[in-house]
């Protein structure tokens, strides 16, 4: 039967539901406490019935029990007449005690999923909630008519502000595209980097293959190789912050993470020269796609979701294809790049699509800053009217926390320009804290929407959320302070 989906606090208001009978859809139906067993522990759930299934639940229950009574003396009745019947029927080589035991067994079992369908059929599920996700709650057991009104039941107003808070809003919806000679510019330099450092890495497989060609495949001198190689493809980004103390100490626990990747792969039966050839390709690889790409992305503001999505595609394809034509299938570590490469195309793919939609300035095109105002103690169906008509001022009463949201709460975070402030764009991105995980019980963050305030309504804002302490804001791509 349907489902619908309820708010737990709101199920005792009749004002919530349709005047409908959550069994058949007739008119005239009025509220039924749901019994505990029904409800998962849920005070004061009360669905709608009509008088002819206000006792709904009872009849259910009334009804399992001599359906289970009925299934269970069939499947006796029908066991006993197989231990009766077989010995007159069965072949003679299953007529003794054993056979016939058997027998009799699987032909009580078969016979209790007919009787138990027909037993499910005349009972009728009861209306019951199968589901609870904080305030979101799942009920099912409503017919169909029912589901339907409630769907198209017309939802509550907000709340009421003064016409002096109210905002004008809309949806977040910018242009995202780029010039064409940016277009061009972008992909000729993920290009140009993708080839020359596939190449690279293509010349010194050759020259570590023919070095390391009488070791074994699980010497431990591969482990003190890809330290020395990890170490190799991160000291350009460190510069002289990898003479310091600390960029020494960070260098040092690269090596050894470097070395852990062949140790954990050899547990999957992978020997130490394959783990090599992962860092030995796979530093290059996490360089393009996680670095080299989200650096282009900001300084040059690439806000093309098809350009970003194409360069981080073709950088690491790129990569790959260079190497398989400087090295082919030539024995060497270089081969991992074959596997990793497509794998790699497919990340960047999406991480530059994700970094290239990001909020940004319409008065000077810079990026926004990202700021998360905390998580507020309330679903998405009170908050999302409120920032969708303009009256963020509605939400002082209710106080944002540190934490991560709880199922079915609610996170708000807001975008502006740091230079333009109340000239600047401002948005308002509300996320929704749903359920994940296998127990069910792990909070997932989504975004449900993102809305365009005037530049105007940032001090409203701060002036409800205060500010957070001074570095406690990060600008999209903005690298941590070395030293």
């Amino acid at each position: 039967m349907p489902q619908i989906v309820i708010d737990a606090q709101r199920c005792s208001d009749p004002g919530f539901w349709p005047d409908r009978c959550a069994r058949c859809g007739a008119e005239g139906a009025r509220l039924c406490p749901i019994p505990a067993r029904y409800a998962k522990r849920i005070d004061g759930l009360a669905i709608p019935l009509c008088r002819d299934h206000f006792d709904d639940c009872e009849t259910a229950r009334f009804r399992a029990r001599v359906g289970a009574a009925l299934v269970l003396f069939g499947t006796v009745v029908t066991a006993a007449a197989a231990w009766e019947l077989l010995p007159l029927i069965a072949p003679q080589n299953i007529k003794n005690e054993n056979g016939r035991i058997s027998l009799t067994i699987i032909v009580g079992f078969l016979s209790a999923i007919p009787l138990g369908l027909l037993a499910v059929s005349w009972v009728k599920s009861s209306i019951r909630v199968v589901s609870v996700n904080g305030r979101r709650t799942i009920v099912a057991g409503v017919c169909r008519d029912f589901a339907a009104a409630f769907r198209d039941r017309p939802q509550p107003a907000p709340p009421d502000t003064p016409d002096s808070v109210r905002f004008p809003v809309e949806e977040y919806r910018p242009v995202w595209n780029c010039p064409t000679d940016l277009s061009v510019r972008v992909l000729a330099v993920v290009a140009a980097v993708a080839v020359i450092i596939g190449v690279a890495i293509a010349f010194a497989s050759i020259e570590i293959a023919e070095a390391t060609a009488a070791w074994a495949p699980h010497d431990w001198r591969f482990l003190c190789l890809s330290a020395a190689v990890a170490i190799a493809f991160f000291v350009p980004f460190f510069k002289t912050y990898a003479f310091t103390r600390s960029g020494v100490l960070i260098l040092g626990l690269l090596g050894g993470l470097a070395c852990l990747m062949p140790l954990g792969l050899a547990c999957f039966g992978l020997s130490f020269r394959w783990g090599f050839g992962v860092v030995l390709t796979g530093g290059p690889l996490f360089l393009l796609a996680a670095v080299a790409n989200p650096i282009l992305i900001r300084r040059w503001r690439i806000r093309g979701t098809r350009l970003a999505t194409v360069a981080g595609l073709s950088g690491p394809l790129l990569f790959a294809g260079a190497i398989y034509l400087v090295a082919g299938t030539e024995p060497g570590p270089h081969r991992v790049a074959y596997l990793l490469g497509p794998i790699t195309a497919v990340t960047g793919l999406f991480l530059n699509r994700h970094l290239a939609r990001q909020p940004f300035c319409s008065a000077c095109e810079a990026w926004l800053i990202d700021r998360r105002i905390g998580a507020l103690p309330s679903s998405r169906e009170e908050i999302q009217p409120l920032i969708a008509s303009g009256q963020i001022a509605a939400l002082a009463a209710l106080r944002a926390y540190e934490e991560t949201a709880e199922i079915g709460e609610t996170e708000l975070h807001v975008h502006y320009c740091e230079s333009c402030r109340e000239s600047g764009t401002v948005v308002l991105e509300l996320f929704e804290s749903k359920k994940s995980g296998d127990d069910g019980k792990t909070p997932s963050i989504a975004s449900v929407g993102r809305w365009l305030y005037p530049g105007t309504a940032l001090p409203v804002i701060e002036e409800i959320y205060p500010l957070p302490q001074e570095g406690s804001l990060k600008k999209l791509g903005e690298e941590p302070n070395q030293g």
